[in-house]
């Protein structure tokens, strides 16, 4: 929750000034954890990406009050994503599910997220388990790839006008956990 309040304060100064809600998309939303404990927290609407349908269906039930935030959603995969034509997001927010995708499949995603972004203040965050000894990692039971850091600045520098605005270490994470990172993404221009 730091984080999204140190990301929103430029857009929250100009609220007044603001023609419409504040919108987020959370990609690979799962039954809405993070929707229901952080994004419900701070923003007015909120689209659900996740390719499980059943999870999609659970999401009602378990985000309450909170679903009526909930505008749209999406029962594909994030490499599957469609968006729909003039929905402009504040942040696109994902967790834990980048590592499914190939490398190429997250510039293509990444591309996509740019055209529906807003240009001003609008960022991605991608907050994600990093390689602690320098190599990359593949779990074999799940087929998720632990990237390094420096990977993930690789890809990210292959997707024009996309710019890192920060990078965030997690803090008191147990030592035998893998450091997650939350990389902050927006617009070149």
């Amino acid at each position: 929750r730091k984080l999204l309040r140190i990301l929103l304060k430029p857009i929250e100064s100009n609220h007044h000034r603001r023609s419409r809600p504040l919108r987020c998309l959370d990609c690979g939303a799962g039954i809405g954890r993070v929707s229901k404990y952080v994004l419900s927290k701070f923003f007015d609407e909120i689209d659900l990406l996740e390719q499980n349908e059943t999870f999609v269906l659970k999401a009602k039930d378990f985000l309450g009050n909170d679903y009526q935030r909930v505008k749209n959603t999406f029962v594909q995969g994030i490499h599957e994503f469609t968006p729909i034509d003039g929905i402009i997001y504040d942040c696109i927010w994902g967790q834990w599910v980048y590592g499914y995708l190939t490398d190429n499949d997250l510039i293509l995603f990444l591309k996509k997220c740019l055209q529906i972004l807003d240009k001003q203040n609008g960022f991605i965050v991608i907050k994600d388990n990093v390689s602690a000894d320098g190599n990359p990692y593949m779990d074999e039971e799940d087929g998720c790839i632990t990237r390094t850091e420096s990977e993930f600045l690789n890809i990210f520098s292959k997707v024009p006008n996309l710019i890192i605005k920060d990078i965030f270490r997690q803090k008191k994470m147990p030592k035998e956990l893998l450091p997650v990172k939350m990389f902050v993404l927006g617009h070149s221009s």
